[in-house]
């Protein structure tokens, strides 16, 4: 197997390229800087030289570049794009519908969304994790852990949220988002925002707030609206229960954001960002808590960082997500929340009982080495590719 992968600096590349050695496949990586993701002729002719002086089987990149389905396109080869980002808008370009391409989700209902827009070749795998370098850093015996934190988070607030700029609305529009920004922030499972922004308030929101079309890729507002407030919601869901449970436990949260205006609780202790690699890995496991706070686009998909969180040995208290609760037993290799209720009692009652809690997350992290790493998955997108 022979491989044109393009390397855009994506953390999780490293992982990637060291699955395709241990799976025996020679690989080529390059990386060039994309000027137009639909556009760019000296890209073009500089990948189209590349592919002429090998013998490539495939392409592939983690999420979709409009140019390089192109590329595959012109030169009869198959182009795999495994996205990794959501809400990703690259997908709605026109070449998505490329007949080289294989789109494989990590969400389910992102799948299935594209497929109703016409996606053929449209396949759900999971994101993979490289637990074999997560052993060489940590070791594999979770239950002599250590711990330094009671309760950590790694990630955004999604402060400064475009819903939080336009501050301009009318009053009864904003009040209508508001409204279903609360409802939302009840429920975890099942997503309705879309749903309910029907095309006359879609068309009342687009006279205040302006997009600049892209001929390319044009977003249907629906989609640009809804993830508008789904950034909102994972804003206020990520605050609340941070703030939330530093009433009663130390909190550590790092992140590269401001927490926002309200004065912060003698609990929550706020760090900077830390390395994906090294530091990241070292705080999971040598935390009793790990949370994962989901972006509420992702309506159904495990977020990588959950997959981490596991692979690294953590203990992961997540909110609900059905493909969690679908691929994992609650309470045996996870705890789900899907109240800010339950997430205070499941906190206090993993913080107590050390050993149910260790056991937990040594089965979470036999879940993710039996059945989630790169060596496993890599192959099997293959498969569903036709390519192997």
């Amino acid at each position: 197997m022979n491989i044109l992968y393009y390397n855009w600096t994506e953390y999780a590349g490293e992982d990637l390229m060291k699955s395709f050695l241990n799976l025996g496949f020679v690989y080529t990586k390059i990386m060039y800087p994309i000027t137009d993701y639909n556009r760019d002729s000296k890209f073009d002719d500089f990948i189209d030289s590349v592919i002429k002086n090998n013998n490539f089987d495939v392409i592939f990149t983690f999420d979709f570049f409009p140019l390089i389905s192109k590329a595959a396109q012109r030169n009869g080869l198959p182009y795999i794009a495994w996205i990794f980002d959501n809400p990703h808008y690259t997908l709605f370009s026109d070449t998505l519908f490329n007949s080289c391409n294989r789109i494989f989700f990590f969400d389910k209902d992102e799948l299935q969304f594209f497929t109703s827009r016409g996606l053929k070749n449209g396949y759900h795998v999971p994101l993979p994790v490289n637990v074999n370098r997560l052993d060489s850093l940590l070791g594999n015996s979770i239950s002599s852990t250590s711990y330094d934190y009671t309760i950590s988070f790694i990630g955004q607030l999604y402060s400064g949220n475009l819903y939080d700029r336009v501050n301009y609305l009318p009053q009864y529009i904003k009040g209508f988002l508001d409204g279903i920004i609360a409802a939302q922030s009840n429920v975890y499972g099942y997503n309705f925002v879309s749903e309910v922004l029907s095309h006359d308030w879609i068309s009342k929101i687009s006279e205040y707030i302006r997009l600049t079309p892209d001929e390319d890729s044009p977003l249907p507002l629906n989609n640009v609206f809804s993830n508008m407030i789904n950034a909102k919601i994972t804003n206020l869901d990520r605050c609340n229960s941070l703030y939330s449970l530093s009433k009663y436990y130390p909190v550590d949260l790092f992140t590269k954001e401001e927490p926002g205006p309200d004065s912060i609780p003698e609990n929550l202790h706020i760090h900077g960002p830390v390395s994906y690699t090294d530091e990241m890995p070292y705080i999971f496991r040598h935390t009793k808590i790990n949370l994962n706070i989901s972006l509420r686009s992702i309506t159904s998909g495990i977020p990588l960082r959950a997959m981490d969180i596991m692979g690294a040995g953590g203990f992961l208290l997540s909110n609900y997500q059905n493909e969690l609760a679908e691929y994992f037993e609650i309470n045996k290799e996870l705890a789900l929340y899907d109240s800010q209720t339950s997430l205070l009692e499941l906190a206090d009652y993993y913080i107590h009982h050390d050993e149910e809690r260790c056991m937990i997350a040594e089965r979470g992290y036999k879940k993710i080495k039996d059945n989630f790493t790169h060596d496993i998955l890599i192959p099997e997108v293959l498969r569903l590719s036709g390519i192997m």
